[in-house]
């Protein structure tokens, strides 16, 4: 009976009722989106990394000197290494930031789907363009491009055209291009492949040993560098679900003050229900239905309109690399939950004063 008089209390100012759940709507719209986003974000990062990563591990650093993946390379151990740096650059006048690999082992440790032309043999004058950036600009195999690095000016000639950019970039030069120019040898980050009949645990072990002198290299095998990719999401997702969190506390507030407004236009008729025989704890339980219908009808609406925009902006950035529409099943349960309790915590002060209100003082209530 308590959860039915709730209902109709929540159905009887149907406009009350609605505004009041907008407000939780809005936060929780967010929520499910941030929350979709970032999982199907994530999930996408992992399919990437499995399906175009055949390196089996990521030395990672800010910078470290080019020796380290030359002696890597000359292992037995290691069936292929390369590494990558950047470099700014004008080509054919526009500014952006060239790729640098090893050209003769990039395409063993990434799926770059190759379509044109060889990666190997790009050398001291050869450029390897993925095909959309290519044809944008009208170029071919044989074009020549002119480039200008701030130590001085070269033209590279098309040798490749490749089809996927995720990993290595729209404009792949080899490290040669840069060492002609006498920059510094200086990798962001080494791949490795480990040799046939090699172990995990032996190899691993010889990483460690090579990065034991370079404090700020850190070695990740598969498994490791997926998660790290995935978890600089997590490090954003924090600050903007605290700040969303701020946003559904204000909109319970409004759901209190919703209660409380309703208590006190229908004091003579809570005060009739007491006097007919309704209980202290009835009438608790009665405020407390009604704001928990109010909170799980903004969250359900919330979520159901997080989740459509999550999956929009997913459909949109499929041409990014967001191949994985992923709806986070249980942390939108626990979110579902945390709605029903903060309701209950939300009618807790307007349910206290409606079950103390003096019987006879509320039914003399003109």
């Amino acid at each position: 009976m308590a959860g039915r008089l709730g209902r109709q209390n929540a159905m009887r100012n149907p406009k009350r009722t609605a505004s009041t759940a907008a407000a939780l709507m809005i936060g929780v719209a967010l929520v499910g989106f941030i929350m979709t986003f970032a999982s199907s974000a994530k999930a996408s990062i992992g399919s990437a990394v499995d399906k175009d990563f055949r390196g089996d591990y990521v030395l990672e650093s800010p910078g470290v000197t080019s020796t380290l993946a030359t002696d890597l390379a000359a292992r037995p151990e290691f069936s292929a290494v390369t590494s990558s740096r950047s470099a700014p650059a004008e080509v054919d006048g526009v500014a952006q930031t060239l790729s640098s690999w090893n050209a003769g082992t990039v395409a063993a440790l990434f799926d770059v789907d190759p379509q044109q032309g060889d990666l190997a043999t790009l050398g001291t004058d050869g450029i390897a363009l993925e095909d959309s950036y290519a044809e944008a600009h009208g170029w071919t195999i044989g074009s020549q491009i002119p480039v200008t690095f701030s130590q001085g000016q070269t033209t590279l000639t098309v040798e490749a055209i490749f089809g996927e950019a995720d990993w290595t970039g729209t404009a792949v030069i080899d490290h040669a291009v840069l060492d002609s120019f006498g920059m510094d040898a200086v990798d962001l980050n080494i791949y490795v492949q480990v040799a046939d009949g090699v172990d995990a645990a032996t190899a691993g072990r010889l990483l460690d040993e090579a990065a034991l002198a370079l404090p700020s290299v850190e070695v990740m095998d598969h498994d490791e560098f997926k998660a790290s990719r995935s978890g600089e999401i997590d490090m954003i997702l924090n600050l903007i679900y605290a700040l969303l969190g701020l946003a559904i506390v204000i909109a319970l507030i409004g759901i209190t003050n919703t209660l409380a407004l309703s208590i006190f236009e229908r004091t003579r008729e809570l005060g009739l229900l007491r006097a007919i025989g309704m209980t202290r704890g009835q009438l608790r339980a009665t405020v407390r239905w009604e704001s928990m219908i109010i909170a799980l009808f903004g969250t359900g609406l919330g979520l159901t309109i997080g989740i459509f925009f999550g999956w929009t902006i997913v459909s949109a950035l499929a041409s990014q690399g967001f191949s994985e529409f992923v709806v986070p099943a249980t942390s939108l349960a626990i979110v579902t939950a945390i709605a029903a309790i903060a309701g209950v915590a939300a009618a807790a002060l307007p349910a206290r004063r409606a079950a103390r209100m003096d019987v006879l003082g509320a039914i003399a209530t003109q």
